[in-house]
């Protein structure tokens, strides 16, 4: 195709394909109950549960069905009484039911919330939902211990509920929460489904479970008051009051998976609690329940013999009910702090865990008893509310604070939220073996443990805030590699796809000889050794590195130094022949990474061997992929299948993105990296709703039906703009995948794999979903190598924010704050950065790297720490265009910590550089 062919054909059709597709109001597309989502409420590795905008408790995996969640249990509620002066108010606080109530007796709609009365905001690990009730106000703040660098609190199974209860009226309220909990022991529900690697399964109801138990933990007031629990005098008693749920007899023929045992508690005074048991598959009973409720906010207080004693389970009721009361004065504010807590000990693995399985059902369970790493600390849930409990204010601040730390900044609004709450796979898809081992789901639908080719988009909030756990599941993978050689005597050092499906003991063989896998994980090692600084580590891994590469090399079938395609053999699972672009520029990457990591290990043969590798490659990659007519990077060298094998994609300059995230310099030439981001904007950008999106791939000319994966658009389309230059252009695109799966499709937790263009996206808690974190790292322009005592902060500020930068620093060890701001003067000859740096744990630092300007002289350089000047070694202007850096060299001992850092850096252009000077910028 000519030159004037190629311009016709773009004209015809601007962007590609098609024009701006309008779809049908989100609303008018709403999914069936089992399509809503919550914040995930519960710890890592110990299944979760979530309480959607309705108010209905919904998606329970906590019975170690991850890939077969209860999606509803009508027995589980929060209910609100009040009454004051004038009237007395009822409600179950959510705005439908599967209750069932005696007809003409009560009237649902007088029971529940109106469907404009509950207003939901989730910021992960954390919901707040606010209840409208004439009177009172009354709000509800669910929250799990999730908390950057403490595994301690991150392995409780527990969630935390506190109500605020604000009395409005002129005269004393009198109110209650009652907490009711219907026992769900070998209970687990239906697929949520779009393959057949699990088959679809119908709910199961376990009949076993009917045990009830009533605990009572006094207190001394002086714990309780340390602990941050009591306002009162330390006269008036407090206690925690709690039910727990068992089952009565042995479950061999299910492996005990779904079986194990709940509490619900609430901190209270000592007499202003009541519970009640009954059968919520009962309507007469529901009615018994909620006419004495709704009476004066209290139950009968069944007595401890009625509780313990239903050991026939044919007669037994499966649900039990607390109810805490307290009294309010007019204008007082008053909180009631609820705790569920689990123990389901059992985790199996499931199927038959061969190299060719990946088919199983609930109740296959071949593999070995893996357990929860909780089982370590606790045998039962009652112990775990009791620990949780005596914490609950201290671990809730904790979680405030770290979040508060984003609500503070200035980033924008969108960003701040999608950051957050993409980290929700932390909790909805972990999983945490007793015996230390981890791992994160792929995805519910698609439960292959570990999913490397994925997991390198969205390990990066698993780095941040558990880099043990993190370091475990790369090591997983390289235990795993041999074994697979031990097994089949074939490819040594290929890194596999995942450890198996619902189970990490499996040798399954699926993506053998996948060429994405390898490069992704010498990158991932890499990544984790400059963000932690654990050279051990590193080092614990090199054999494997090394394997790994040589592997590598013979998927090079003609001798260009690039690993062919053949088809299915990447995380695209088909569409890929011969060279292709994808695969080979993370490959470049990888291949620059690991001359650093042979470097580190003292290696300079490996070094050698792979810089002249390096060239080679590149070379390859620049004859055989770019196209200079069209201006990118073609995607593969051979046809073979429907689509354009000479297409634009978003994910063409995938190593490129991740070299810059590692500051490994640039593996093309920036010239095409600007002309390739330019292409894909003129033919992949496209607009659903008004929302800015970048299509997968397209071909001058032609229609492209494909949507976008936003999980890895956001790294290796947006995050490379905003680090080469076009920031606003990758701050567009991922504002256009928040407002699309946040708000017009309200998947903020349980997020897709794919955007299409034409449909409402199936909702996958897809495990990529943390790439967002990369957004916040691209526009700090903020990288560490802790061992090399190296910082860069090389900010790419978006348009809006107008110049200054106020965010967390964020790394594995420590968080700390950037205050930046950049100034333009003297009609664009003088440039001004402004730098603030503080971290809450010290790290040393003996060299950093600022944004620089081409073609200036550096005019002034202060520096001080605290109070106290800071003279440099060293300064240096070097790099071009947006690479241009100002390195500067400290003193070997130069700390940064909790005592401010302040830089201030003049550049000029046409004068002679100044004697720096130290001062107070």
């Amino acid at each position: 195709m000519d030159k004037e062919e190629l311009e016709r054909k773009r004209r015809e059709k601007p962007e590609g394909s098609t024009p701006s597709r309008q779809l049908p109001d989100a609303r008018e597309q709403m999914p069936d109950a089992r399509e809503q989502n919550g914040v995930p409420l519960g710890g890592v590795g110990t299944g979760k549960l979530e309480i959607t905008s309705d108010g209905v408790f919904r998606h329970f995996t906590i019975n170690n069905n991850y890939i077969f969640p209860i999606e509803e249990v009508r027995g589980t509620f929060f209910a609100f009484f009040t009454q004051d002066a004038e009237r007395k108010r009822a409600k179950i606080l959510q705005t439908r039911t599967l209750l069932d109530f005696p007809e003409g007796l009560l009237d649902k709609d007088e029971i529940l919330m109106p469907s404009e009365g509950i207003i939901s905001k989730g910021l992960y690990p954390k919901t707040n939902i606010s209840y409208i009730n004439s009177g009172v106000e009354v709000s509800l703040e669910a929250f799990s211990p999730i908390i950057p660098r403490d595994e301690k609190h991150a392995l409780l199974p527990i969630v935390f509920f506190i109500f605020k209860i604000r009395n409005l009226t002129s005269s004393v309220a009198k109110s209650s929460v009652a907490f009711s909990w219907e026992n769900i022991n070998g209970c687990w529900g239906s697929k949520v489904s779009w393959d057949d690697f699990v088959p679809k399964t119908e709910p199961v109801w376990g009949e076993d479970r009917g045990i009830c138990k009533r605990h009572k933990l006094m207190a001394d007031g002086s714990r309780l008051m340390r602990a941050g629990l009591m306002n009162q005098a330390p006269t008036i008693r407090k206690c925690i009051q709690a039910l727990s749920f068992h089952h009565q007899d042995e479950h061999p023929e299910v492996a005990d998976f779904a079986y194990g045992d709940y509490t619900i508690a609430v901190i209270s005074d000592e007499d202003s609690v009541t519970t009640r048991c009954w059968n919520p598959y009962s309507a007469e009973e529901t009615a018994e329940l909620w006419q004495d409720f709704s009476e004066d906010g209290r139950f009968e207080n069944y007595g401890e013999e009625d509780i313990d004693s239903q050991k026939d389970k044919s007669k037994a009721k499966c649900a039990a009910a607390l109810s805490s009361q307290i009294k309010i004065e007019p204008g007082e504010d008053k909180e009631v702090v609820f705790a569920l807590a689990w123990n389901t000990p059992n985790m199996w693995g499931i199927g038959e865990g061969d190299v060719e399985s990946r088919v199983s059902l609930p109740t296959d369970f071949r593999g070995k008893l893996i357990g929860h790493y909780y089982s370590n600390t606790y045998n039962n849930s009652f112990s775990v509310v009791k620990d949780g409990l005596l914490e609950v204010d201290n671990l809730r601040e904790k979680v405030d604070s770290w979040q508060r730390m984003f609500k503070e900044s200035n980033l924008l609004e969108w960003l701040k939220c999608m950051i957050i709450n993409n980290s929700y796979v932390l909790t909805s898809n972990t999983f945490w073996a007793k015996d230390g081992r981890f791992s994160m789901i792929e995805s519910p639908p698609c439960p292959c443990y570990g999913t490397l080719d994925q997991r390198f988009y969205g390990s990066i909030a698993g780095l941040l805030f558990f880099p043990e756990l993190e370091h475990k599941e790369l090591e997983m993978f390289a235990e795993l590699s041999d074994k697979m050689f031990l097994l089949t005597g074939e490819n040594e050092g290929q890194i596999y796809h995942d450890f198996g499906n619902n189970r990490l003991d499996a040798l399954n063989k699926y993506g053998y000889n996948w060429i994405d896998l390898n490069p992704k994980f010498v990158l991932l090692a890499y990544r984790n050794y400059l963000w932690t600084g654990a050279r051990d580590k590193l080092k614990q891994l090199y054999p494997k590195l090394k394997q790994v590469m040589e592997q590598e090399l013979t998927l090079d079938e003609n001798g260009d130094y690039l690993p062919e395609g053949y088809g299915n053999c990447n995380t695209y699972e088909g569409g890929f022949f011969e060279t292709n672009s994808y695969d080979s520029s993370l490959w470049l990457a990888s291949i620059k990474a690991y001359i650093e990591i042979a470097r580190l290990m003292n290696e300079e043969g490996e070094v050698e061997k792979y810089v002249e590798t390096f060239k080679k490659a590149v070379a390859s990659f620049e004859e055989r992929l770019w196209d200079d007519e069209l201006g990118y990077y073609i995607k593969c060298t051979k046809k073979g299948s429907d689509d354009n094998n000479r297409s634009c994609r978003d994910d063409q300059l995938a190593g490129q993105w991740f070299a810059d995230f590692l500051n490994l310099g640039k593996i093309v030439p920036p010239e095409r990296i600007n002309r390739a981001l330019d292409s894909m904007k003129e033919l992949l950008q496209y607009e659903i709703n008004g929302c800015t999106i970048m299509r997968m791939q397209a071909f001058p000319g032609e229609e492209s039906k494909g949507g976008c994966w936003p999980g890895y658009s956001i790294a290796h389309f947006a995050c490379l703009a905003i680090m080469n230059g076009q920031v606003d252009l990758g701050i567009r695109v991922a504002q256009g995948i928040h407002n699309l799966i946040h708000k017009r499709y309200s998947m903020s937790w349980d997020q897709p794999l794919e955007l299409p263009l034409d449909r409402r996206p199936r909702g996958d808690r897809y495990m990529n979903s943390p790439s967002a974190w990369h957004l916040l790292f691209a526009i700090q322009g903020f990288s560490i190598d802790f061992a090399g005592k190296k910082i860069w902060l090389r900010p790419n500020i978006p348009s809006e924010m107008k110049g200054i930068l106020s965010t967390p620093l964020v790394t594995p060890l420590t968080w700390g704050w950037l205050d930046f701001q950049e100034r333009w003067s003297d009609n664009n000859k003088r440039y001004e950065e402004i730098i603030h740096i503080k971290m809450d744990k010290p790290i040393c630092c003996t060299t950093l790297f600022l944004k620089g300007w081409e073609g200036s002289e550096i005019q002034e350089l202060f520096i001080l720490k605290g109070n106290s000047p800071v003279y440099p070694l060293k300064k240096l202007l070097s790099g071009k265009g947006t690479a241009a850096t100002l390195t500067i060299e400290f003193p070997e001992d130069t700390i940064i910590d909790d005592r401010e850092m302040k830089i201030r850096v003049r550049f000029k252009k046409g004068v002679k550089s100044q004697k720096s000077i130290v001062h107070s910028p």
